[in-house]
């Protein structure tokens, strides 16, 4: 079974919905990361074959997380910490949290990574382009989503990455 990592503060509400068709498909093993601290955490016990990550995401308890959403006034909306993790881990230039190489698993690429937000594609398109991240690798939330929504997301990574 290929390894992903969720990144998501509310998956575990979203568990009956959406994670059937991924635990049906009997492909993925999917672990949850709650917020930014412990996504670094887990990332660095193993490689995935995805990392799909929320853009509204709580700070967790790394000092440098919660200092970043303490200065965008404690508003997961406007501090976008999915971006921010994923600029750190893919050592973006201008980067707000410097990761310690330590903390950056030697695997991980753009290609590993995928956006599942309720922002739209054209909000997150310089920011994600800029990254590498590609609209293939984005999926919008929303009331319309299929089911399967997150199975594809993973499917269309994982058709990226060779784990």
């Amino acid at each position: 079974m290929k390894q992903v990592l969720w990144v998501e503060d509310l998956a575990r509400t979203d568990f009956g919905s959406i994670f059937g068709p991924v635990f049906a498909s009997g492909r993925y093993d999917i672990q949850i990361a709650i917020d930014p601290t412990e996504a670094i955490v887990k990332l660095k016990e193993k490689e995935f074959a995805a990392v799909v990550i929320d853009i509204r995401l709580l700070p967790g308890n790394d000092k440098r997380w919660i200092d970043l959403y303490n200065k965008c006034g404690k508003n997961k909306a406007l501090a976008q910490l999915g971006i921010h993790l994923a600029q750190s881990l893919l050592r973006f230039p201008d980067a707000q949290i410097i990761l310690k190489d330590s903390e950056i698993p030697e695997w991980i690429t753009a290609n590993h990574i995928a956006f599942f937000s309720v922002e739209a594609w054209t909000e997150m398109e310089h920011h994600l382009l800029t990254l590498g991240i590609t609209q293939e690798a984005f999926i919008e939330k929303g009331p319309l989503n299929k089911r399967d929504v997150l199975l594809r997301l993973i499917d269309s990574v994982t058709s990226r990455t060779s784990k």
